[in-house]
């Protein structure tokens, strides 16, 4: 509903309108700049797409990680900058995006939903990150501060592996890749915390497990719509013929693809487990619904002709022998208490209680 009610700002604007679609604050803009060759290295933060020039002009790898996506100023002079259509740069406004792969004159556009814990096991963050890549460059953008390029960034400094070696194709799936990997992460914490909650259930099944369940199944839903989009992105990757992806890159994107799939077998074994800890709770309600019940039940037949006997002597009639009896009302208590104990000895006999 968050989504719907975000779209609707731009209900009635013509397509290509730049507006903002998110909910988060977007008043800091930051633009970090990491431009490398395979023999240095050059980190930067600039204050506008003017400063970057210097390093794009250069024969090297240029990084531009934005954060932040208020600059509608700073959006437009982007497409100026590298002729990019309104209808992309609307798409990297419009936060909600399914991870989709577009090859467009000089450049191609990725959009990616990076998934990743904040701060602890129960605060996942799930972000858009959109890219633009073209010969020499690749433009990220984000939403919000965080993310899990750090291992990228590190490799960059420490010029160690390929990437240092390639070109801006490879950063591309190098990052990619990162928010690929991440997903087993968060799955890995999200069948921790399943698992914890299976014991849990067996043990108390009380209203706050029940709570626990619909949080988990909350997430699943949001894994589940990231991942099952991003296969397609990955297929479509791995053959997407393009001037601007070298011909060795082919086989890194192809283990991106059986990531991708490994990632819906792990996230569909999840869904079962989370689906049979919340029938486990069901069972587990349900059956002491019935201990309950059961133990009311025999209380009750117990009481049944406990209280017809009570019943027959409390009427008001004179003719009535036993109550002149000197024996009357021990005879009864006996009688009463005969019939109490002889249901109970056989109601264990028949093993109902």
């Amino acid at each position: 509903m968050a989504v719907m009610k975000q779209r609707s700002k731009k209900a009635g604007l013509p397509p290509g309108s730049l507006v903002y679609v998110g909910g988060q604050s977007t008043e800091d803009i930051r633009i970090d700049i990491i431009d490398y060759t395979e023999t240095e290295v050059q980190e930067d933060t600039v204050k506008s797409l003017a400063d970057c020039q210097v390093y794009l002009a250069r024969d090297s790898v240029t990084w531009i990680n934005i954060t932040g996506l208020g600059d509608i100023q700073l959006l437009e002079s982007i497409g100026e900058r590298f002729n990019v259509m309104s209808l992309v740069l609307e798409d990297i406004l419009s936060t909600g995006q399914r991870p989709k792969l577009e090859d467009h004159d000089g450049f191609f556009f990725l959009v990616l939903r990076m998934l990743y814990n904040k701060n602890s096991e129960s605060d996942m963050v799930s972000e858009q990150v959109s890219m633009l890549v073209g010969p020499n460059y690749v433009i990220s953008f984000q939403d919000i501060d965080g993310d899990v390029f750090d291992p990228i960034r590190q490799r960059i400094r420490d010029g160690k592996g390929r990437i240092c070696k390639k070109g801006s194709d490879y950063l591309a799936y190098a990052l990619m890749d990162a928010i690929v990997d991440n997903y087993f992460v968060i799955l890995e914490d999200l069948g921790d915390l399943i698992e914890n909650l299976q014991h849990s259930v067996l043990e108390t099944a009380d209203p706050e497990s029940l709570k626990e369940i619909h949080k988990l199944k909350q997430k699943m839903v949001i894994v589940r719509k990231t991942v099952l989009p991003l296969r397609e992105l990955a297929s479509s990757f791995a053959r997407i013929e393009s001037g601007l992806i070298a011909d060795d890159l082919a086989p890194y994107l192809r283990d991106v693809y059986e990531h991708t799939i490994q990632i819906s077998d792990l996230m569909e074994m999840l869904r079962d487990m989370l689906d049979s800890t919340l029938n486990t709770y069901m069972t587990m309600v349900s059956n002491r619904m019935n201990e309950v019940m059961k133990v009311l039940t025999i209380i009750a037949t117990i009481f049944i002709p406990l209280t017809f006997i009570a019943g027959i002597y409390g009427m008001n009639f004179e003719n009535m022998p036993e109550l002149g009896s000197p024996i009357g009302y021990v005879a009864v208590w006996i009688v009463m208490v005969a019939m109490a104990g002889g249901m109970l000895v056989f109601f264990r006999r028949k093993r109902w209680i």
